[in-house]
Formats: structure tokens, sequence, C-alpha cells
């Protein structure tokens, strides 16, 4: 986990394009398809020589 409780509690699902990840996505692009839904991305860039990290993504609804 890593939030909270109370941040927790707010999570929803990740959308990008036509995917809809509940628990959030640590994305790759040699695997996400299709690639064309996150332009510039391109499919081999998280194989690049030297990747050191790959983006954890959630998503939160926050209120005023």
């Amino acid at each position: 986990m890593m939030t909270d409780a109370d941040l927790d509690a707010k999570r929803t699902p990740l959308v990008i394009g036509s995917n809809s990840f509940p628990a959030g996505l640590v994305f790759d692009s040699r695997v996400y398809s299709p690639i064309g839904e996150v332009s510039p991305a391109r499919a081999t860039d998280s194989g690049a020589s030297a990747m050191q990290h790959m983006a954890v993504m959630k998503a939160f609804t926050v209120t005023q």
C-alpha cells in the first residue's frame, strides 16, 4: 500500500483510454496495449538501456 487508510478510501479505478485498472497500474510500455493511448510513449521505452524505474499510477477522488 502506498497510501494511508484515509486516502486509500478515496481510491477510484485508474482509466487510460479504453482500459480501467481498479487497483492502479505499474506502467510498462513493453506490455501496455494499445500503446497509442499513451502517446508519445513507445513500446520500447520501458526496455531502454539503463532504465531504472517505471511509473506507479493510482487514481483518487478528492473533493474540497
